[in-house]
C-alpha cells in the first residue's frame, strides 16, 4: 500500500475511532491494530495522537470547504443551508467527530480547543458576510440584525446534527428550511 492510501485510511480511522470514543479515549495501538498496523508505523506517519489530531482537523476542513463553497456561491447561504445539513447526514462520523470535538474542546486545555475556537469564530464571520450579500441581492430584509441571525443559524446546525445524532430520522434539512422559511417571512 502507497503512503499517501495508507494516510488516509489511518485519518479516516481515527475520525471514525474520534467520532465514537473522543479524542480523549483515542489509543494509538488500538488504532493501528484496528488498521492492521504496527504502532511504530502508525507512528512515523504521525508523530503523537496531537499530530493525528491536527492532520483529521486538517483534513476535515479540507474535504468539503469547496463544495461548501462553491454551492452557497451559486445558490445565495439561504439556499444552502438545507443541501449543507442533507449533506451532513449522508456522514455521520463526520458529524459526530465534529460534536464530540466541540464539546471536548470547551476544555482550554484539549489540543483542539484553538482550533475549535477559531473554525466557531471563522464560521460566525462567514455566516455574517453572506448574510450581508443576501440582504445586497434582496433575499434578506435589511432590518435583520446579521449578526444575531449568524448566531441563531450557528446554534440551530450544531442543535440539529446533536439530535440528528441521537434520532436519525429527524430530517434536520427540512427543519433548517422551515427556520429560512421562518427568517424569509419575517
Amino acid at each position: 500500500m502507497n503512503s499517501q492510501r495508507r494516510r488516509t485510511r489511518i485519518i479516516a480511522a481515527a475520525v471514525k475511532a474520534i467520532g465514537e470514543n473522543g479524542f480523549r479515549h483515542l489509543s494509538m495501538r488500538q488504532l493501528a491494530d484496528e488498521i492492521g498496523i504496527s504502532h511504530t508505523t502508525l507512528l512515523r506517519y504521525f508523530g503523537s495522537k496531537d499530530d493525528l489530531l491536527q492532520a483529521v482537523l486538517e483534513q476535515r476542513e479540507e474535504s468539503e470547504r469547496d463544495w461548501r463553497s462553491e454551492l452557497i456561491e451559486q445558490r445565495g447561504l439561504l439556499a444552502a443551508l438545507p443541501e449543507v445539513l442533507a449533506h451532513n447526514m449522508t456522514m455521520p462520523a463526520i458529524i459526530r467527530l465534529d460534536t464530540t470535538l466541540t464539546l471536548e474542546a470547551i476544555d482550554a486545555e484539549h489540543p483542539a480547543h484553538d482550533f475549535v475556537r477559531q473554525r466557531e469564530e471563522d464560521f460566525q464571520e462567514s455566516l455574517c458576510i453572506e448574510l450581508l450579500r443576501e440582504q445586497r441581492v434582496g433575499r434578506l430584509s435589511n432590518d435583520v440584525d446579521v449578526e444575531q441571525l449568524a448566531h441563531e443559524i450557528r446554534a440551530l446546525v450544531e442543535g440539529l446534527q446533536l439530535l440528528w445524532l441521537n434520532d436519525p430520522s429527524l430530517d434536520i434539512a427540512e427543519t433548517m428550511r422551515d427556520f429560512i422559511q421562518h427568517v424569509i417571512a419575517s
